[in-house]
């Protein structure tokens, strides 16, 4: 049982040996300002298609969220792909909702 035990706070302690160090709240938002202003960027490329907006509003749906959204359950994805994936690798967040 001891020695379950002590494998079990290996792993913890290893685990979180590896977690990165939190940001400070000036750093965290500073960095999400970071990616906002990468999020307006992708979203920039659309902004003639909102003058019409009844009849482009499928387009503009699927460009926000792939600016917002794309690659946020891929771990993988570059921080750049999206807003999603630049506050996961930089800012070291989640987006939930």
């Amino acid at each position: 049982m001891k020695l379950l035990h002590f494998f079990v706070c290996t792993i913890v302690c290893l685990a979180q040996a590896n977690h990165p160090k939190r940001l400070s709240k000036a750093e965290f938002r500073a960095c999400v300002k970071k990616c906002g202003d990468q999020y307006e960027d992708c979203s920039r490329l659309i902004s003639h298609l909102w003058r019409k907006f009844s009849e482009n509003k499928d387009q503009i749906m699927k460009s926000m969220i792939r600016c917002c959204l794309q690659g946020e359950v891929d771990h993988k994805a570059a921080a750049t792909l999206s807003f999603a994936t630049c506050v996961r690798e930089n800012c070291r967040a989640e987006m939930w909702g």
